[in-house]
């Protein structure tokens, strides 16, 4: 994962809110008093740059009916000035991503908790943008972890047949994917890293593949197509042992 600020975008503040590294957490990071333009600009570029940054999440106000207005057009505005500042940055050693997304019904939901919370006018006007930023941003949160899991298990395969050899070691493979998709590998080698099984197989186009192997409490196993990073970690370690 990597870390996440949201903004609250509005005219005069702006709240803000960043993650943890593991996109588990949304933090508030208070409200930001807008100073024109290219102060605005180089005020995110620093908070980027100090927090290590990689994704901008910025609040996109649809209105209930999914139409936009002047409001999102504002906000579309800041956001390609904001990714033209990320992108001519000499300073900045990796892209940054700016996203809109959906703010519909959260500052609705950061009002409701601090009139719940007991704060007052004065109070809540000061919390609300960056409580907002914070819901903004766990929405955001929420989703991508609900994308990978949907991503896991598209990418889980049970084994429906396997073929022994006289070592009784597993050598051929039946593999079925959650759409009902059947294939046959023909197992390669297996090894283990960082306490994970890893088989390296060979499909029916004689490509290689790399599989995590993992095994439920009756024995039954299941192999799982790594992600991008994981996959990137292990192949490298597999070719240098």
């Amino acid at each position: 994962m990597m870390k996440v600020l949201a903004i609250d975008f509005g005219d005069v503040r702006m709240g803000m809110a960043i993650s943890d590294e593991s996109g588990t957490f949304a933090f508030p990071r208070g409200i930001y008093q807008s100073q024109g333009r290219k102060k605005d600009l180089d005020f995110f570029l620093e908070l980027c740059l100090d927090e290590k940054i990689r994704r901008v999440i910025l609040s996109a106000p649809y209105n209930m009916d999914g139409s936009t207005g002047e409001r999102f057009d504002k906000t579309l505005s800041f956001k390609k000035d904001l990714e033209k500042r990320f992108r001519y940055s000499k300073r900045l050693e990796h892209e940054i991503d700016v996203i809109l997304w959906d703010e519909r019904l959260t500052t609705q939901e950061a009002l409701t908790i601090t009139r719940k919370s007991g704060f007052s006018i004065k109070k809540t006007k000061q919390t609300l943008d960056a409580l907002s930023a914070q819901i903004l941003l766990e929405n955001y949160l929420d989703s991508v972890r609900e994308e990978k899991k949907m991503d896991k298990e598209k990418d889980l395969f049970q084994v429906i047949e396997d073929k022994y050899d006289e070592n009784m070691e597993v050598q051929e493979v039946e593999l079925e994917d959650e759409d009902g998709n059947v294939a046959t590998f023909i197992i390669d080698e297996w090894f283990e890293y960082e306490d994970r099984v890893y088989a390296v197989m060979i499909d029916e186009d004689d490509e290689a593949v790399l599989f995590r192997v993992e095994e439920d409490e009756e024995g039954e196993m299941s192999f799982i197509n790594p992600d991008e990073e994981e996959f990137a970690e292990v192949a490298k370690y597999y070719e240098e042992n």
